[in-house]
């Protein structure tokens, strides 16, 4: 495990991919069968059965799901039986595996040791304009009881303020956030995503010390899977987790 995320935390299990497990994802230009067999690979790797992952189709949405025993298996051996419009997944079930996916969007994990459940959520700007972040959590507190101040939320490597840029536009979507998010440079702009994720769990009354962001830009780490960088040639690098 390259990076490990709530370390005192024995009984949650996370793994972060890179190129050199391959793609994960079933994106239109990969070969079905790699990717397939990229992913059995990882789960003899990681000692966990294919058939336990949850997988989801993921398309920028606020869309959450509760998932159980009823659900595995859902989109781990083609992307047709993937959860339909969905970007984040909770669960109190140590017989699934949770996945998200990406190429520059930051996956973040999410977990509350004393209730034990764990969640994982898709957060692209648009997703987290949407309410991913927020729906999460209310699930979180809704369905499991959970209080904000004990969940911990780990973020990814993903694209970073060095290399992020983005249009004028997004400044006017993000008018509420602190402006020092935005930085110009030679006339270009560049946003702090995971700053604004992090802000945003602030104030969603996530305690700073529980919060952890792995500072590795995927746009300039070259280990990393990157749609900024790949275009259409990127495949997909994913965070799994699961508990025991």
């Amino acid at each position: 495990m390259k990076f490990n995320l709530f370390a005192s935390e024995t009984f949650l299990k996370h793994y972060m991919s890179d190129k050199q497990d391959g793609n994960l994802g079933f994106r239109t230009n990969a070969l079905p069968q790699t990717v397939l067999e990229n992913r059995r690979n990882l789960a003899r790797k990681l000692n966990i059965s294919l058939e336990q992952l949850v997988v989801m189709q993921q398309e920028h949405t606020a869309n959450v799901r509760r998932v159980t025993v009823a659900d595995k298996g859902k989109g781990a051996l083609e992307k047709t039986t993937a959860l339909a419009a969905t970007d984040g997944l909770i669960t109190d079930n140590p017989d699934v595996v949770l996945m998200a996916q990406g190429a520059d969007c930051p996956l973040l994990l999410f977990f509350e040791p004393n209730r034990k459940v764990l969640g994982v959520a898709h957060s692209g700007w648009k997703g987290f304009k949407a309410g991913i972040i927020s729906n999460i959590l209310q699930k979180f507190v809704q369905e499991y009881g959970c209080d904000p101040a004990k969940i911990k939320v780990g973020i990814t490597p993903s694209a970073e303020q060095c290399c992020y840029e983005v249009g004028p536009e997004l400044i006017k979507v993000f008018s509420s956030f602190p402006q020092d998010l935005f930085i110009n440079k030679n006339g270009k702009i560049f946003f702090d995503l995971k700053g604004a994720i992090q802000y945003q769990l602030l104030t969603l009354k996530v305690l700073p010390e529980n919060i952890e962001s792995i500072a590795v830009c995927t746009i300039c780490d070259d280990n990393f899977f990157s749609y900024r960088r790949e275009k259409e040639n990127a495949g997909r690098f994913a965070l799994l987790a699961w508990m025991e």
